[in-house]
């Protein structure tokens, strides 16, 4: 009836107490922080350029996916608690059941941090009234068509991370003929598009929408016919057959889910690196940068 691992342990494990995962928690500590920039980026952009609203909104959804990246780290230390938990234990199915439900949640949010950070990347070069009108044109599906305003909830405004959206985001940054604008987006594209994801995605794609494999331990049923043929007979046995397939799924997912956090992190911080130099060629604040 519980997910979570039942300890008072303050300590975090060892296996989450490291450099790349503190690297984590800074992004997701930074990416949130700029909530309290978004008033102060709001005046300093180009008001005719940029339309009301447009840069404070992106600031609120930096930090909103700063927060989701936080979310996904949490996740990943329930899973590590559970990993310490069944070293100790005898092989239970519960437990197996439980640190994978665990790994799945950090994968959620970790899907949620990459959809979120496309969005990011494409309100950003929204910003500049020419670059958006290849947005919206680029983006158009049939009929349907956005409009990229700053607080839409209509699902047409919104774009999810894969490889079309990858496209149309470095496209649009070419056109721009602005190399910071490029390198803006860059690291956003080549984590769409690299390995780390599209495990995720797949993975993530067959837990949500296919036939997830129930949990190793469990009396589940394999995903192939019971039945036998041989010759022009079929025999369908009695009972059930040995269920090894999802043998390892807890600790795949979770490694699926790392891989991935880990590397959305960098992403969003080499975005955050090319914000200040980007901004102004987008229309939106001019940061002092140093000499």
């Amino acid at each position: 009836m519980r997910l979570a691992v039942a300890t008072r342990q303050r300590r975090l494990p060892r296996s989450v107490a490291d450099e790349k995962h503190d690297h984590v928690t800074k992004q997701a500590l930074d990416w949130q922080g700029t909530a309290g920039h978004a008033v102060f980026w709001e005046i300093g952009a180009e008001a005719p350029e940029r339309g009301e609203g447009r840069v404070y909104a992106l600031a609120g959804q930096m930090a909103s996916a700063g927060e989701q990246l936080s979310l996904a780290h949490a996740a990943a230390v329930e899973v590590a608690l559970w990993r310490e938990v069944r070293k100790k234990a005898d092989p239970d199915a519960a437990h197996e059941m439980c640190m994978r439900a665990m790994a799945e949640t950090q994968s959620l949010f970790v899907m949620g941090t990459g959809h979120a950070l496309a969005n990011v990347a494409v309100r950003a070069l929204a910003l500049n009234q020419g670059l958006r009108a290849g947005l919206i044109r680029r983006l158009q599906r049939g009929s349907s068509s956005s409009t990229l305003q700053p607080f839409s909830q209509e699902r047409d405004d919104w774009v999810s991370l894969n490889a079309r959206t990858c496209k149309t985001i470095r496209a649009v940054a070419q056109s721009s003929q602005v190399q910071e604008v490029i390198q803006l987006v860059k690291p956003v594209v080549d984590f769409g598009l690299g390995q780390s994801w599209q495990n995720l995605s797949e993975r993530r794609g067959e837990d949500f929408h296919r036939w997830r494999p129930q949990t190793h331990g469990v009396q589940g049923l394999p995903r192939t016919s019971p039945w036998v043929r041989t010759g022009r007979s079929q025999v369908l046995n009695l009972g059930h057959p040995t269920y090894d397939e999802a043998c390892g799924l807890a600790d795949e997912t979770a490694r699926l889910a790392t891989e991935a956090m880990m590397d959305l992190a960098l992403s969003m911080e080499a975005f955050m690196e090319g914000w200040p130099v980007g901004s102004g060629h987008l229309g939106g604040p001019k940061f002092g940068l140093p000499e």
